[in-house]
């Protein structure tokens, strides 16, 4: 085994370790905005925003530091995404203002743009073989998993046992662990140095998606045709086209569009949208379905989805044993193909319904989602070259933030009338099932595994796509 091969493990450890620091500060804040107010005085608003401030900043510099990746070394971007994203969550946890909390989760959100696109694309340079690659990517995308379905509980038990700067301070030892780890990789650094910054790109991306996601949310709140939110929609509209005849006429685009004439490419970044969308708006409602109609308490809510997202994991385990039996098109298939007929099975939910009823469909869209996930990451990985990973890495991970983002505003907008909520649930369950179906076809008629590619070359002459061998 070579030295390179022997530290895969250590590397698959240092990635993992910091997505899952990144899951966990998604989620984990949550249950501590009672107590952060009720510790320096912060207005319901203020609470909002250190919840938001971090997804804004991390969903919206996912681009920029895939881009920053392929220019100076995902391993390098890496450590410094680490390092900020440790010391940020110092800043959070010594913060005696909501000023300063503030300014460490903007750190922390722009830290962690830094790091998931740099350690996807850490993974992809490791694993050069296809079944490896796709089972190391389900190891990863399962911890982060994980992380989401102990966040909550994780933090909970923190705050009660240390207060709520714990659930920051935490991070500091975890970030070093994986520094450290870091520091021990034997692979060399993979990086364009010829490659310039686009910097008017870097900027019209970043106010782009600034102002489209924080639009959307705070979108439910303010209103749709109040004032903030038609201004945050003309600056998108604006910087996105100007993004768009930006990156057409610059010589070396942060985002090549050429990249998308691959047919994996462009159709894998439509399910990452889709996708999300369809999953976080169902999450949302039912999160809605379970407090609003049957009374449950945000901690019966948390019990009460908690089979989900444990079979989230599942899928993610069970897609790393099944790799090398399966291709990443069969499973994505079986994935989202279980999830449409358990989302019908929610059409029949009504406000008697026994909770009972609802574990299985749960189950089964949850390990339905597990299973697909990963094979979407590595299929969407494996249509550009090593030159673009970084990138790519971003936009899997910006496609996936914004339709998140966008599913919470769309159904949050469609189950606005409590009177209504049954019917109006309903709907968004039929719209989630259109949307799966559109994922299923899409992956029956428009994906290719990487060995049909690699007699399509032809169809794929994209700047730095693999040339795939049989």
């Amino acid at each position: 085994m070579s030295r390179a091969d022997s530290s895969r493990p250590v590397l698959l450890a240092a990635t993992s370790i910091s997505y899952i620091l990144v899951i966990l500060d998604s989620s984990i804040v949550n249950v501590a905005l009672p107590s952060i107010g009720a510790s320096i005085g912060v207005s319901i608003t203020g609470l909002q925003w250190i919840v938001n401030a971090y997804l804004v900043i991390f969903a919206s510099f996912l681009l920029s530091g895939g881009s920053f990746c392929d220019r100076f070394g995902a391993r390098r971007i890496y450590m410094l995404g680490l390092s900020l994203f440790v010391g940020a969550s110092l800043v959070c946890g010594v913060a005696t203002s909501i000023y300063m909390l503030l300014l460490g989760r903007v750190l922390q959100g722009y830290g962690a743009a830094l790091l998931v696109p740099s350690s996807l694309a850490l993974i992809i340079h490791a694993y050069e073989d296809a079944t490896e690659r796709s089972r190391a990517i389900a190891t990863w995308a399962s911890w982060g998993g994980l992380a989401m379905v102990l966040g909550p509980l994780t933090g909970g038990l923190f705050i009660k046992l240390f207060g709520w700067r714990s659930i920051f301070l935490v991070n500091v030892p975890i970030g070093l662990a994986g520094i450290g780890l870091t520091l021990r990789l034997a692979q060399a650094d993979v990086r364009n140095r010829e490659r310039r910054i686009d910097f008017i790109g870097q900027i019209t991306a970043n106010v782009a998606a600034v102002s489209l996601i924080a639009s959307l949310i705070e979108g439910p709140v303010l209103g749709w045709t109040s004032l903030p939110i038609l201004c945050g929609g003309a600056i998108f509209a604006v910087s996105a086209v100007t993004f768009a005849l930006v990156e057409t006429h610059h010589p070396q685009p942060m985002l090549p569009f050429a990249l998308f004439r691959n047919r994996n490419f462009s159709a894998i970044a439509y399910m990452f949208f889709v996708g999300t969308l369809a999953f976080f708006g169902v999450l949302f409602v039912l999160s809605f379905y379970f407090q609003e109609v049957r009374h449950f308490s945000a901690l019966q809510t948390g019990l009460a989805l908690f089979p989900l997202s444990c079979c989230v994991v599942l899928g993610n385990k069970i897609t790393a044993r099944l790799v090398s039996r399966f291709t990443p098109r069969t499973l994505m298939l079986l994935g989202e193909s279980l999830k449409i007929p358990r989302f019908c099975g929610l059409l029949l939910v009504r406000s008697y319904s026994d909770y009972t009823y609802l574990i299985v469909p749960l189950c089964l869209i949850g390990l339905g989602g597990g299973l697909a996930a990963p094979m979407y990451t590595s299929l969407f990985m494996s249509s550009v070259g090593q030159a673009f990973t970084g990138i790519a890495s971003g936009v899997s991970r910006a496609t996936g933030q914004v339709g998140s983002a966008v599913g919470v505003a769309l159904f949050g907008a469609l189950i606005a009338d409590r009177l209504k909520f049954i019917d109006r649930m309903t709907m968004a369950i039929l719209i989630v099932v259109a949307l799966t179906a559109s994922i299923v076809l899409t992956i029956r008629f428009i994906v290719r595994d990487v060995h049909v590619m690699a007699y399509r070359r032809a169809e794929t002459p994209v700047p730095g796509a693999r040339k795939w061998s049989t």
